[in-house]
């Protein structure tokens, strides 16, 4: 059932679902709809109550996700254009090619080769390929330097796409990195990377674990903050 929440000078559109006994959780879908699961399936005194007591959670949720929504058209009006990569904004250019590849120097152009049919029909689905490729070389050989420069080796490095964290390490010594980072800026890349590669050592958040971080990444405070505001990027290709 769907409805409409007052809040704070907002109309906030929420639907009401039946779930848990005895329990009321709420969250945002992707399209910024408040998900309402009630143990009843109704918005009784008990869930009224709920709400009220998370009036602030929710108008701040709903107001970080309009803001997202416009940063999120305004990515994919610029990929008609051009591509941000490493911070840097660059010309994008689709070629018709018997094969599917890319070429990007770092310094110009990122081309994306591909059959003409694919271009026309699967624009963004080529881009994803094509800039999934080259985060995976680049992320790759930069973890390595790291490694090098730190003394911390995983044993394994994997990049791929997660859906809400930009890097993890198991206590086994392997490293993921998503993909996505390199759709920032490049000294966020190498602090998620140092991050990483610094739990190889301390696989926690204590005291020792952020002066080995600021021993490498002075501006780490600086870059988690900024990170927390570019959460809207992971996935936006998927």
């Amino acid at each position: 059932m769907k409805s409409n929440l007052k809040i704070g000078g907002y109309s906030i559109m929420y639907d009401l679902v039946k779930g848990k006994r005895h329990q009321v959780r709420i969250s945002f879908t992707p399209e910024n709809l408040l998900r309402i699961e009630s143990g009843s399936g109704k918005l009784g005194p008990f869930e009224k109550k709920f709400i009220e007591k998370n009036e602030k959670w929710i108008l701040r949720s709903f107001q970080n996700n309009q803001v997202e929504a416009v940063k999120r058209q305004k990515f994919f009006k610029d990929l008609r254009e051009e591509v941000s990569l490493l911070g840097i904004a660059r010309k994008l250019r689709f070629v018709i090619s018997r094969d599917t590849r890319y070429h990007y120097t770092g310094d110009g152009e990122f081309i994306v080769f591909a059959p003409a049919n694919m271009i026309s029909e699967y624009r963004i689905e080529l881009l994803r390929f094509a800039i999934l490729a080259f985060a995976s070389n680049y992320i790759e050989k930069r973890t390595n330097k790291w490694a090098k420069e730190m003394n911390l080796f995983p044993k394994k490095i994997s990049i791929k796409s997660h859906r809400s964290k930009w890097g993890s390490c198991s206590s086994l010594g392997n490293i993921n990195l998503n993909w996505y980072l390199i759709l920032l800026d490049k000294w966020l890349v190498d602090y998620i990377i140092v991050h990483e590669l610094a739990h190889l050592k301390e696989l926690n958040h204590g005291p020792k674990f952020w002066r080995l971080v600021e021993a490498y990444m002075p501006d780490h405070k600086t870059a988690r903050k900024q990170l927390n505001d570019l959460q809207w990027v992971i996935g936006i290709l998927d």
